[in-house]
């Protein structure tokens, strides 16, 4: 029941949260207009046309070809809160509410949050916000902050700097936004941020209209630029229908965002089906003598399939609806804690059950149990009752047309798969993408399918060619051969997860592999880069002083630029950034750069010794343009990426040219930077400027992959389950066995060791055989992945270019994953099954 009753409360977890993650009309409006205002207008910029409920506006283009003057007095329409007061009726009100971004320096990080100014004395501003903590604020550097940034540990209490003039806000409580929980915002009095930061803003004004905002005063203020959300009309729609012509169709970007939960919906019903099935197995096993005797008092072929039917029905129903009121119980339960705010954008409305898909869900659930016991029912319909009661086996029935067919889906799979990738294109699917989406569901259905009907056929291969094996594992190998019907299902479930955890870690292997083939190195290797934000040189002091504190032994090369527009690009350095260009020590360049001439690495620079570089002013700069002229020689560098022109500080002294810091090097031979000293760094570098940061060359770093440790963990736990199960019913069918071996003196640790071979070898079976099919998939789509390129279909291309594929073709092996599945499985699995086993038969 278990193996029915988790993915079902599962699924009604996720589709209550789904649906709970939608507003209803009354939770929107109070999102957005508080309890008080009965409109709001955004500015929108030209002529607008949107929808009534405000979830869709677009511009109107045609007013700006064929109405230019409507179009203008659009942008010429009411911008201030005066101006807008005076098109509405006598004894409107209107509440400013301002959007703008600041950046903020918290103790550990500097960040960029979200801001509104909102006057909170306002009654236009009730409901907007509800104070959870502290106060409101009452001047201009007092602030409230969203609850969920207490997980930056900002709260009342707390003093945020404000960039880039340093201003102290101090945060008096934490207020929630209506249903919203996941947001990070700092919310101020008017005043408090607009004016003071570098970041423009955005003015929204929340209205009280005396009698509401109808749909024709919504379309009138459509004409003068803004987007309109009424109540009025929201709660009651104009009878008219309204269409838009928005700019860019997303059916098929929409049907491919969801293909990852299509393939986990159309994977899940067959596992869970592979899982369940030996459980049946195992109870029309130990019913056989029950079935027997119903066959003998006259009962048919299919009285015996509908008793295993039947017992499946109520299993099923009974797990089924189980699971259902468990999921809405961990809804209804856990849905405040804050790590299921961030699902659904961190929409948390109130608890809205999907009844239509939960019963969906259920008969899903009941369909998939049933299916389950389909095999075990057929099995039961063929029961020999004469057999049964004098204690003999039932004969194994071997069709050897299923191992024909199971080849023929496996590589119709295949087929599907290749012919899904050729209809995808890198980043974007083609147009065709109604046809691909099917294909990868029924590829992997065909593929599903062909590993159950080819299992038997690999358990039966394996127990001809044990005879060379110890007893144990002989007995297990061939006694997995000889009950195929109870064990394929096992293997198979163990062959699908592997292929698939095979198939993702082939794809994210070659595509590392691929991106370290085409990795080129920004320096030269283990040289250290230190930067800050370029246009802040007051932050740079304090740069220099996090790279002395972390790195005190190190030598700091500064590079400085000129400040002005120059025909060629050069780099301002002394000895040190000489030296780490070259790769070694020069006493010749270096004496010529401390006379004051440039080292150029590039010989088309100079002309007669002589560096020219035109100097072009600044606005408000008291400089005129000309040529600056600099005595060089030419060197060969044997690290160009270091610099091209290196001038000494001297000689732009002494044309009195201003210099701004670039970065901070540090050269291998003086310091190797440790992945330790790195990381403090590069987090006291990102305290003191958004741009800091700290880069050690160590060559190609591949990007982590959370969704393939997953999938993978996800993989090995299925794959031990149903090795566990298949062992469970080895025990439970082969009791005679066992107690055959026990009469001729057999030890009692026979058992065990039997016990730990059965599920030895149904782990390692189906781990080898998955890991095999899977890198037929994964090879496909890393192909796929890596010789396609694209031009969208709405953008020009351009004369001389064209769609052209990369040349070569790099391949990965998840040599991790496949050792995990095929090694690593197969003992743990042994060894639980080895320990959890009574020596001594019953």
């Amino acid at each position: 029941m278990a193996l029915v009753a988790l993915p079902v409360a599962a699924a009604v977890v996720l589709a209550t949260n789904d649906e709970s993650g939608h507003f209803s009309t009354e939770e929107r409006l109070t999102q957005l207009l508080g309890t008080t205002a009965n409109a709001r207008l955004t500015l929108g910029g030209g002529v607008m046309h949107q929808l009534p409920d405000g979830t869709q506006w677009t511009t109107d283009q045609d007013a700006f070809i064929e109405n230019h003057e409507a179009y203008e007095r659009a942008d010429q329409g009411p911008r201030t809160r005066k101006a807008i007061l005076a098109e509405l009726p006598s004894g409107s009100r209107a509440m400013p509410l301002v959007t703008t971004s600041v950046d903020t320096y918290t103790p550990g990080e500097e960040s960029l949050f979200g801001a509104q100014e909102l006057d909170f004395d306002d009654p236009l501003a009730a409901g907007l916000f509800e104070l959870v903590d502290g106060r409101l604020p009452r001047a201009p550097d007092e602030i409230v902050v969203t609850r969920d940034m207490d997980v930056l540990g900002v709260a009342a209490g707390s003093t945020l700097e404000v960039r880039p003039n340093h201003r102290r806000l101090h945060v008096v409580g934490t207020v929630m936004q209506p249903m919203i929980r996941a947001t990070w915002m700092l919310i101020g009095r008017p005043g408090t941020f607009v004016g003071k930061t570098r970041w423009s803003k955005s003015d929204d004004y929340l209205l009280s209209v005396p009698g509401g905002m109808s749909w024709e005063e919504v379309k009138r203020w459509n004409a003068l630029g803004w987007v309109v959300w009424s109540r009025q009309v929201i709660e009651h729609p104009p009878a008219e229908k309204v269409t838009l012509k928005l700019d860019a169709p997303s059916a098929d970007d929409d049907r491919w965002s969801k293909a990852p939960w299509v393939l986990v919906w159309s994977m899940l019903p067959i596992e869970v089906i592979l899982l369940a099935s030996p459980a049946f197995v195992i109870g029309a096993r130990r019913r056989r003598g029950e079935l027997a005797v119903v066959a003998v008092q006259g009962g048919s072929r299919s009285t015996l399939r509908a008793v295993v039917l039947a017992e499946a029905l109520v299993l099923g129903g009974t797990a089924a609806l189980a699971g259902a009121g468990i999921g809405l119980g961990m809804t209804a339960a856990f849905r405040d804690i804050r790590i299921l705010w961030y699902v659904n954008d961190g929409v948390i409305a109130s608890l809205k059950v999907p009844w239509v898909t939960l019963l969906a869900i259920v008969a899903l659930a009941v369909v998939t149990c049933v299916a389950a016991a389909l095999v075990p029912a057929v099995q039961a319909g063929r029961t020999d009752a004469a057999a049964v009661l004098a204690g003999r086996r039932d004969p194994v029935r071997r069709p050897r047309a299923l191992w024909w067919l199971g080849l023929i889906l496996l590589a119709l799979g295949a087929a599907m798969c290749v012919a899904t990738v050729n209809l995808s294109k890198i980043g974007r699917p083609v147009d065709s993408a109604v046809l691909g989406l099917p294909a990868i569901v029924a590829g992997v259905v065909c593929t599903q399918l062909g590993l159950l009907m080819v299992a038997p056929a690999v358990v039966s291969v394996a127990g001809r060619v044990s005879g060379r094996l110890s007893l144990a594992l002989r007995f297990a190998v061939r006694d997995a051969a000889r009950n195929r019907h109870r064990t394929a299902p096992a293997i198979a479930a163990v062959m699908t997860v592997a292929a698939a955890a095979c198939a993702l870690g082939v794809l994210y292997e070659s595509g590392t592999a691929a991106g370290r083939h085409a990795y080129r190195a920004e320096l030269p290797s283990g040289v250290t880069r230190i930067q800050a934000d370029e246009h802040l040189s007051e932050d740079w002091p304090a740069v220099v002083s996090a790279a002395r504190a972390v790195l005190p032994t190190a030598r700091l090369i500064e590079v400085r630029k000129s400040v002005n527009s120059v025909s060629n690009e050069f780099s301002v350095g002394d000895e040190g950034l000489l030296r780490l260009a070259l790769g070694h020590e020069d006493p010749v360049l270096t004496a010529a750069l401390g006379q004051g001439k440039a080292v150029v690495f590039d010989p088309s620079l100079v002309s007669g010794g002589v560096l020219t570089i035109n100097i072009q002013p600044y606005t408000g700069q008291k400089l005129k343009e000309r040529n600056l002229r600099i005595p060089a020689v030419v060197a060969h560098a044997s690290r160009p990426s270091i610099a091209s022109v290196i001038v000494p500080p001297e000689a732009m002294r002494k044309e009195r040219l201003e210099t701004s810091p670039v970065c901070l090097y540090v050269d291998p031979a003086d310091h190797v930077t440790s992945p330790e000293e790195e990381e403090r760094l590069d987090r006291m570098l990102q305290t003191i400027s958004r741009r800091g940061d700290a880069y050690v060359e160590r060559g190609y770093r591949p990007g982590e992959s959370p969704f393939l440790r997953w999938a993978t963990a996800v993989a090995c736990v299925i794959a031990l389950l149903a090795t566990l199960l298949a062992t469970a019913l080895v025990l439970a069918d082969t009791r005679r066995d066992l107690r055959t071996f026990a009469v001729v003196g057999a030890s009692p640790g026979v058992r065990r060791r039997i016990a730990a071979a059965e599920a030895g070898f149904l782990a390692l079976v189906g781990g080898a055989v998955g890991v095999v099919a899977g890198l037929g998939p994964g090879l496909a789509a890393a192909w796929g992945s890596q010789t396609q390129l694209w031009f969208p279909k709405d953008t020009e291309v351009f004369a001389g270019t064209s769609p052209s594929p990369i040349r070569g073709v790099t391949f990965g092996m998840p040599w991790t994953i496949a050792g995990l599945l095929v090694v690593i499985v197969p003992l743990v699995a042994a060894l639980m099954a080895g320990m959890v086993t009574r020596s001594r038969v019953r």
